[in-house]
This record gives structure tokens, sequence and C-alpha cells, in this order.
């Protein structure tokens, strides 16, 4: 029989119809894998600036999740780092935060990003009000003033509103001492969150009503403070001593600073000494705010 007639034949047909068939339906199922896999790809997609409220920097914080199915709730979890401090501005790429997930999730075979190639951080905050750090602070000297009394803000040393992370907090009073001869009583607040310190603030507070000694010089009695305070008036001890290393605290509206330094001379709370930074030999003038710490003066250098 020859070649034209065998490929002729109706079994001949068949055969090649059913191979046809076969690669056709190979052909089709393998390009809507192609095309689902394309649709249901994961994709993030970071935006350029981002408020971060909590202590712990998350993916879901800074990316929208798609299509990632069961991964979804893992991805958004994803610890990346620390949050920004407050008052810091940070900046992430958005390639460098892809070579992360995909070292961490490498189940996810196909997962993309869209967006901002950097992404701009910073923590968001919340303003504690001066009327209530006063009124928190008033509060707690009445309890532990020895008689009533008034007490003012001294103007040098005004509370500034205190600016922390935005998260739930409690205002608490963490030191109320006395200076010399009970001139001057400091008060400081501390916003809380659990067990962590989000900020604090030092509040400087005189007596409305004074007395005079036999000088003619305006003090404040010596027992301005209950005894419970657990420190005499005129038994204060130098709470710095000349080559104590430090801790420099710089405070200002949206801005809390911290720097090593050190002691120049001895003070006692609320006495003025030289200070310098660790990495320079310039100095310039600070308050001692409790043991170990002091806070740049307003008179600066």
């Amino acid at each position: 029989m020859e070649m034209s007639a065998i490929i002729n034949s109706p079994c001949s047909l068949i055969n090649r119809s059913a191979v046809g068939l076969r690669a056709l339906l190979i052909a089709v199922v393998s390009m809507f894998a192609l095309a689902g896999n394309g649709c249901n790809a994961t994709t993030l997609i970071f935006g350029k600036y981002t408020e971060i409220r909590g202590e712990k920097l998350r993916l879901g914080d800074i990316a929208e999740i798609q299509d990632a199915g069961e991964w979804t709730s893992q991805l958004a979890n994803f610890e990346l780092g620390k949050a920004p401090p407050v008052g810091r501005t940070e900046r992430l790429k958005s390639e460098r935060i892809m070579k992360w997930v995909r070292s961490r999730f490498p189940q996810l075979e196909d997962i993309r990003w869209s967006g901002a190639s950097e992404l701009v951080l910073h923590a968001a905050t919340q303003t504690i009000p001066t009327d209530l750090l006063l009124s928190k602070a008033r509060a707690a000297l009445e309890t532990s003033s020895a008689e009533h009394a008034e007490w003012v803000p001294l103007d040098n040393y005004s509370a500034p509103s205190l600016v922390v992370r935005d998260i739930p907090f409690e205002l608490r009073v963490g030191m109320i001492r006395a200076t010399q001869e009970c001139k001057r009583v400091v008060v400081r607040l501390d916003a809380v969150s659990g067990n962590q310190s989000l900020g604090s603030t030092m509040i400087w507070f005189k007596k409305n009503v004074s007395l005079k000694d036999n000088a003619g010089e305006t003090t404040i009695a010596a027992s301005c403070l209950r005894e419970s305070t657990g420190e005499s008036a005129s038994a204060v001890k130098p709470e710095v001593s000349k080559m104590d290393l430090v801790t420099i605290e710089v405070h200002a509206p949206a801005l809390s600073l911290e720097t090593k330094g050190i002691a120049l001379g001895s003070a006692k709370l609320g006495e003025t000494v030289h200070v310098r930074r660790l990495d320079a030999l310039d100095s310039f003038m600070a308050t001692v705010t409790a043991r170990g710490r002091v806070q740049i003066a307003e008179e600066g250098k």
C-alpha cells in the first residue's frame, strides 16, 4: 500500500485528531495556569509616607497586601525591626524590604511589589497638654506638702507640652525632690505604657507664700515637703560629681534627645554644672535633674 493511502486512511485520521486534541487541551490548561499565576501573584503596595504607631515596625504597617490568601496574616505581622523613635525620620528602600520578605517566605514563589521605591517613616505622636501636666504635678505636691500652699511653676522651668508615641498611656509621678532650703521643688512626670516609658518632663515649682529671714532674703520654709519624701532639705547631697559620666538631655517640642557626657564639676539637684559631650571638647551649662542626669539649661553654653 502506498504511503498516501496510509496517511489518508480513517484510522490514521482518528489518531491524528486524538493527538491534536490532547495537545490543544494541554495548551489551554497551561495558558490558564500561567494567567492564574499572573493574576493571583501576591503583591505588596508601598506608600511613600507612613506613620508608625507601635514600637515594632511590621510589614502590615507600611504595605497593602493583596492576593496573599492564607499568608496575609503572617505577612502583615512580619517584623522588620524597631519603629522610628519620636522626632526622628527614617527611610527604607522597597527592594531591601522585598529581599527580607522573600528570604522569610520562600513558599511564596511569585511575590511582587508596586508603589514607592523609598519609604519615609516616622512615629505617630500625641501631645500631652501643659494643663494636664501641671494639674498632675500640683496634685502630687499637695499630697506631699507639709502644709497647705499654692505651688507656682518657675518661669525659667515652665513645663512644655510632652510629645509621646501615639499609644495608650498612664501619666505617673516619677519623683518629687526639694532643693536646698526648699527654695525650689521639682516634679518629674512619666508617660508610661505598660512597663515602657514613653517620655518624661521635669516641672519646677516655688511656693506662692514665702518667709523673710533675718538678712531680708526671701526663702521657703525648710519643711516644705513631708518626711515621707525620704529626703531632708538640709541634707541634699550632690547628684553629680566632678568627672562623673552623665546623661545629657535635650527636650523641645516634638523632639527629645539624649547623649552621654562628662561632668566638669559637682552640683546638687536643680543646680547648674559645666558638662561636655564625650565626643567633643567644648563645654556648656546644664541643670541637674536627677542622679547622673542633666538637662541643657536655657541660657545654653
